[in-house]
């Protein structure tokens, strides 16, 4: 039993995202993070069995909040491989919010008053744990490269 501390740190620890397997793993207990997030709002949830730690960027919360971590253009930007699309005339679906959903997920409904236009990618990279806020550069090629052609 872990208490109701600590989150913070232990989230950092392994790369800022976690899922709830993890915190279970760690020691706590379902009953520790039911109490913990419904009366302390900690730790913080990007989405149902998701939990983030402070220093976690808001596009990559954005992100999560639509189903999984930054994917092809949007990865791209991330990684610095690309340059923002924020200031530039590039086409619509590179100023998207591009995100990596494993290939077993269900589509997770984007609420209709979204302003954000919203592209899934199918890939098995986002399970990966370590960093989850954005998929690997190659995996963001290959993906830009399907994503393009459209």
């Amino acid at each position: 039993m872990r208490g109701y501390g600590g989150f913070e740190e232990f989230i950092r620890s392994r790369g800022g995202i976690v899922a709830r397997y993890e915190l279970l793993a760690a020691g706590w207990t379902a009953d520790e993070l039911r109490i913990a997030y419904g009366n302390y709002g900690r730790p913080p949830r990007l989405r149902r069995g998701w939990y983030f730690s402070s220093d976690v960027p808001e596009v990559v919360r954005r992100a999560w909040k639509h189903g999984g971590p930054l994917a092809c253009v949007s990865a791209l930007q991330w990684h610095g491989v690309l340059p923002s699309t924020a200031d530039s005339n590039e086409p619509a679906h590179s100023s998207a919010l591009h995100i990596c959903l494993p290939r077993h997920a269900h589509r997770r409904r984007v609420e209709a008053n979204s302003p954000l236009r919203v592209i899934r990618h199918w890939h098995d990279a986002c399970l990966r744990e370590g960093n989850r806020w954005a998929v690997p550069i190659e995996v963001a090629l290959e993906q830009q490269r399907w994503c393009t052609a459209r």
